[in-house]
């Protein structure tokens, strides 16, 4: 799983980038890879990643991008294959507690 903060560029090399040029046709990088972590799909390829973020004022509102890049031998001659990218907007989660009222 490949995080970003950029869908313009990565490395000097302008966003979105088709890897049809490596090998992988179909396949575009369309987010900057600032972290990755590796996770392991079941056997229909599912995958779950959870995170939790800290809460922290200058946080909110921030974006950033997650897109899925997964080994794949039989798929093309890169042995890539990624998914769409995701828009991730960290936000404030306000909870209410309503009082109960009696009568």
């Amino acid at each position: 799983m490949a995080f970003g903060t950029s869908r313009t560029n990565y490395l000097g090399i302008p966003l979105p980038f088709d890897l049809a040029l490596l090998g992988a046709p179909g396949c575009i990088v369309e987010t900057s890879i600032d972290f990755q972590t590796p996770l392991a799909g079941d056997p229909a390829g599912h995958a779950v990643y959870w995170a939790s973020v800290p809460y922290a004022p200058a946080l909110e509102g921030a974006s950033f991008y997650v897109q899925a890049i997964v080994v794949d031998f039989p798929a093309n001659a890169f042995h890539l294959t990624v998914s769409n990218s995701v828009d991730c907007v960290i936000g404030a989660e306000v909870h209410f507690h309503q009082t109960p009222s009696y009568y």
